[in-house]
């Protein structure tokens, strides 16, 4: 991540990430016992646990020991080696509504990460993704069935509408700091320019209290030399003008 006012934006999107992220995970787990067997959300209820305390975790690293870097690295790796594959497999791969999950790591790749760690990260989605998906393919054992048709669309809309919650409140609170920047950059600018227009009127004010005695002196030289002088008087009055 790079430093200054980006990095700054960066953190505050961190700190969103995981607190929207937090909630969102726990109205998951909820959802779980809601629309799946016992049996199946009793798998992917852990997965969740343990997600939540990774970002408990790394809200304490991110925000009392200042390491933001290595909290968003450590999350974005969780998410997409290991929270997202895993949620596809036991959500029933395309019945349920994890493919609407993996989009959001990627989302995430692009939000929080900048220069040569972008393209590690969008990279690393890109494979996980392609090996996820060409895992299912091959092996459908791994795939956990949905119970029925209804809770497969009850589970697709249930996370169509998180992850579109998720995804606008991150973009939102992006927008406001961008627009708030916007706003101190702009105000920033009226200050240095009336700084600029204050500078003006002052050299154009000194300029003109320097040049009215000078204009005044070389007058008074120029009717001084039409008189007669000694020779060392006038050459006294021209190195004056």
């Amino acid at each position: 991540m790079v430093q200054g006012k980006g990095s700054d934006m960066r953190e505050s999107m961190l700190r969103t990430i995981l607190l929207i992220g937090g909630l969102a995970t726990i109205v998951a787990s909820a959802q779980c016992f809601l629309v799946m067997e016992l049996d199946k959300s009793m798998m992917l209820v852990p997965v969740l646990i343990g997600l939540l305390v990774v970002m408990a975790g790394c809200q304490v690293v991110a925000f009392k020991y200042r390491k933001y870097e290595l909290a968003g690295t450590v999350i974005g790796i969780i998410l997409l080696v290991i929270v997202f594959p895993d949620l596809f497999y036991m959500s029933g791969g395309l019945e349920g509504g994890a493919s609407v999950w993996l989009a959001l790591g990627i989302i995430y790749v692009f939000l929080m990460f900048r220069g040569k760690k972008f393209w590690g990260f969008l990279a690393l989605a890109i494979v996980m993704y392609v090996i996820t998906y060409g895992l299912a393919i091959y092996n459908p054992e791994l795939v956990v069935p949905m119970l029925s048709r209804k809770v497969a669309y009850g589970d697709s809309l249930f996370s169509v509408i998180t992850v579109g919650m998720v995804a606008g409140a991150v973009l939102k609170v992006h927008m406001r700091m961008f627009e708030e920047e916007h706003r101190q950059n702009i105000a920033q600018r009226d200050e240095l320019q009336k700084s600029r227009d204050a500078r003006n009127v002052f050299f154009a004010n000194m300029s003109h209290e320097i040049r009215t005695p000078i204009n005044t002196i070389c007058g008074m030289s120029e009717i001084v030399l039409r008189e007669e002088l000694p020779y060392s008087m006038k050459e006294n009055v021209l190195n004056i003008q």
